[in-house]
């Protein structure tokens, strides 16, 4: 939504002008008009706010306590709905879209896309290239394309492939989990390290390698691999002959194992879910 649309509304809202009459003037629908005036009422800045804004105040009935964004909300009222192929709730938002996607015919053969990344596949073919001037041969050379746009926080550089995006966002995700050292850990000027000290990280890591350890055969090499030898996605997939997908999924599911044992080995206070 463009900043000068709001502006607009803001400014004719202040000058006592109707939801109705707004829509009308500036050609804008009437259900966007509302929006506006109600997250700017709330001294919000856009529609994703105050949606987050709602989302949080409301209280999810498994957990009772509100829920803590957005997508959690989102996620919490897909599994609501019925699946008509199963009979039975969504079991997830993925499972969700793949099912919407199934519902929709493919302009190309015909027939109904056979799931969501067929579907993203098409829409990726249907854009133009703006480097090349052609249209887009698939959805990995749009991610590749759109990769190489962004920068690299680390090197002050682009990013030179999708994959390397996503080994990045990976680092990012596992460097989030880990909370820094309390107060009474770190080194500082006034106060160096001290024997104690020592003996309590080494006590912090010995426990997380035991956690480690504890991990099926594939997710303890993904851990190893990823987080302390700098592994890609790629790579890993080539080594266990699997798909990339499957070795972000089996990382995903290590790092929850990991939080969950920490948290019951009393390290808490050092890790948090993400």
């Amino acid at each position: 939504m463009e900043q000068a649309v709001i502006e607009q509304v803001r400014e004719l809202k202040q000058e006592g002008k109707t939801q109705i009459q707004i829509s009308k003037e500036i050609g804008v629908p009437e259900g966007t008009v509302g929006a506006i005036i109600a997250f700017s009422k709330r001294g919000l800045k856009s529609c994703v706010e105050l949606q987050r804004h709602y989302a949080t105040k409301r209280i999810n009935p498994n957990t009772k306590k509100p829920f803590k964004s957005l997508p959690k909300y989102h996620a919490f009222l897909i599994r609501q709905k019925v699946n008509p192929e199963t009979g039975k709730c969504f079991e997830s938002p993925q499972e969700y879209k793949d099912y919407n996607a199934r519902q929709r015919d493919n302009p190309k053969t015909g027939e109904k896309f056979k799931s969501l990344g067929e579907l993203k596949d098409y829409r990726a073919r249907q854009r133009d290239n703006p480097k090349t001037g052609e249209k887009f041969k698939s959805l990995g050379e749009l991610k590749d394309y759109n990769a190489r746009q962004r920068m690299n926080p680390e090197t002050g550089e682009k990013f030179k492939s999708f994959a390397e995006l996503g080994d990045y966002r990976a680092r990012q995700r596992f460097n989030r989990n880990m909370v820094p050292l309390p107060e009474d850990l770190r080194k500082s000027e006034d106060r160096p390290y001290t024997p104690t000290d020592e003996l309590n990280i080494q006590e912090l890591s010995t426990k997380l390698c035991e956690i480690i350890d504890e991990l099926p055969k594939i997710e303890r090499d993904i851990i190893y691999q990823r987080f302390f030898s700098n592994s890609t996605l790629e790579g890993l997939a080539t080594k266990h002959k699997s798909i990339k997908e499957r070795i972000r999924q089996l990382e995903t599911k290590a790092l929850k194992k990991l939080y969950y044992g920490a948290k019951q080995a009393g390290l808490e206070h050092y890790i948090q879910q993400q």
